[in-house]
């Protein structure tokens, strides 16, 4: 039987990467092995979802690697925006960006393509001045957020 996921509660995988922030934006692209999510590096790779914590040892203080960590894929989630960022305003949406992290995307024509929407993180429900990163509340989108 597989489990079942609630909206609001969050999901556990094993990461391949090291999380040394919340809200950094998880992939199921390029993985070594299946079921396990990654950090969403590359721009426009499809988001899974958002690293609610960090994969660091409370013990040896490192960061680790192949362990469980909680995620959440849907709902309103504190995202990471990426330091370089472009003026954000509330409703603009935002795609992933290098680091796992996200910026403002702008749609390169009036039709949109599947290809731009499987980019998307979600729409910005605050906002975030030029070059300021840090961690912005995001309406995650469904089409591309989840299993």
């Amino acid at each position: 039987m597989s489990a079942v996921h609630y909206p609001g509660e969050a999901v556990y995988r094993t990461t391949e990467d090291t999380i040394d922030k919340k809200g950094r934006i998880l992939t199921l692209e390029g993985i070594g092995t299946a079921g396990y999510v990654k950090l969403a590096d590359l721009a426009g790779e499809t988001p899974y979802g958002i690293a609610l914590k960090t994969t660091k040892n409370p013990i040896t203080e490192d960061y680790d690697k192949t362990v469980p960590i909680a995620i959440q894929i849907d709902g309103i989630a504190q995202v990471l925006i990426d330091d370089t960022n472009a003026v954000i305003t509330v409703g603009d949406m935002l795609a992933v960006t290098a680091n796992a992290t996200a910026d403002k995307f702008t749609f390169a024509g009036a039709t949109v393509s599947v290809a731009e929407l499987k980019k998307l993180v979600g729409m910005a429900e605050e906002a975030v001045a030029l070059t300021t990163g840090g961690l912005c509340k995001v309406r995650l989108a469904k089409l591309v957020m989840g299993p």
